[in-house]
């Protein structure tokens, strides 16, 4: 049998996933027709050359994100999601589940599986803050003692109630810090004296 002589062939342009039918119709001495029917299945993306990394970070105040390394095959997207929610990045210490969402040809691929990769944010130590004696002369008027250094915004601190004296005596003072950000590390209260020594007392006599 020749094609086009006692037979031809009909079908579809059939480049893309799916389900299709060819029709063979026999012509001349023969008055018959038949059809196949086949599947054109899904390929499969390959994404053996990407990886979504976790990654740890000390916090200093800047948005933090974590992205995929290797490239993704020709008309794939990635999205990234926390809880939910498109994510560009975060600032706060603490621990996040990062979910790499891709988006590719639904039609003629298979879905892509999520990727999913852990983002943690350290606290930030404070540094530079000292708590250390003082020692006055008597006078009569209020003296107190206070830390040495810059606390990082949000972060403060209180002392203990005898941190102003007047009289003549040794006051242990406990600095207390209070982190109101989570961003920090904890700094364990610090102690110092305040010294008060007696005046000296000079008498003239007439």
């Amino acid at each position: 049998l020749e094609v086009d002589k006692d037979y031809s062939v009909a079908y579809a342009d059939n480049t893309n996933a799916g389900t299709a039918t060819i029709t063979i119709t026999f012509i001349g001495n023969y008055s018959s027709t038949a059809t196949k029917t086949f599947t054109i299945d899904k390929a499969t993306y390959d994404m053996s050359g990407v990886e979504f990394n976790s990654a740890t970070y000390t916090y200093d105040g800047t948005n933090k994100s974590i992205q995929i390394t290797g490239t993704l095959p020709k008309g794939v997207t990635v999205k990234y999601f926390l809880n939910g929610e498109e994510f560009n990045g975060i600032d706060h210490v603490g621990t996040y589940e990062i979910v790499a969402k891709f988006t590719g040809d639904s039609v003629n691929y298979n879905t892509i599986s999520d990727m999913i990769a852990e983002l943690k944010i350290n606290p930030k130590a404070i540094d530079g803050i000292s708590f250390v004696n003082k020692t006055v002369t008597y006078s009569g008027l209020e003296h107190s003692i206070s830390i040495t250094g810059t606390l990082p915004e949000g972060v403060t601190v209180t002392y203990s109630e005898n941190r102003v004296q007047t009289n003549v005596g040794t006051y242990e003072v406990i600095a207390t810090f209070t982190d109101t950000t989570g961003n920090y590390g904890e700094l364990a209260p610090l102690t110092a004296k305040l010294i008060i020594t007696k005046a000296s007392l000079t008498i003239t006599a007439n």
